[in-house]
């Protein structure tokens, strides 16, 4: 009797030793570089895996190569985005993380990115950074017209009624103005 409770101890305990390999293969490993359009590495960003199944998120840090990595990630299909100071710069959709670690490499190569880009639109990549540059000049306009409309409306009286912003360019006069529905441009 003593014999058959040593042996059956001895058989929990080589049982015990096996399990925690056969679950730690239950999950993947991600890993990756993240480089910007000059081909730099971007430091400090998080790249975050969010499943598409159960909306689990995993948030990596780069390391000062923009290196990600990290263990024990349950397979499926995730949705990885590339975020730098609060801002989404990159993503990709339903990329596929499996149980074999060499599948799993994600690189964010933002110059790649940026020259595909530019083909699907039919454009060279100094078209396209042209481009890039001419919407980010028209961006910063459009904030610095939004704020002289808000005092013009303060002034006006019309905040907080609902007003509509117009704009038009007319040779290089600018006409812009914050009025009620229905009424036109005001001339600053």
């Amino acid at each position: 009797m003593k014999r058959q409770f040593i042996l059956f101890v001895l058989a929990a305990m080589i049982a015990a030793l096996c399990l925690p390999p056969v679950f730690a293969q239950a999950t993947g490993t991600v890993k990756g570089v993240c480089t910007d359009v000059e081909g730099k590495p971007i430091a400090g960003a998080t790249v975050e895996y969010r499943s598409v199944e159960t909306g689990r998120k995993y948030a990596l840090k780069t390391n000062n190569k923009g290196e990600f990595f990290s263990l024990g990630v349950a397979p499926g299909k995730y949705n990885v985005a590339l975020i730098k100071d609060g801002t989404e710069v990159f993503h990709f959709a339903n990329v596929p993380v499996t149980l074999n670690e060499e599948t799993n490499v994600l690189n964010f190569d933002l110059k790649k990115e940026q020259a595909r880009a530019a083909q699907g639109q039919g454009l060279t990549p100094e078209q396209l950074k042209q481009q890039q540059e001419q919407q980010a000049k028209v961006a910063k306009e459009n904030a610095s017209i939004k704020g002289h409309a808000g005092t013009a409306q303060a002034a006006t009286g019309t905040a907080g009624q609902g007003c509509q912003r117009k704009r038009q360019y007319q040779g290089s006069q600018r006409e812009v103005g914050c009025l009620p529905p229905g009424h036109g441009c005001r001339k600053f």
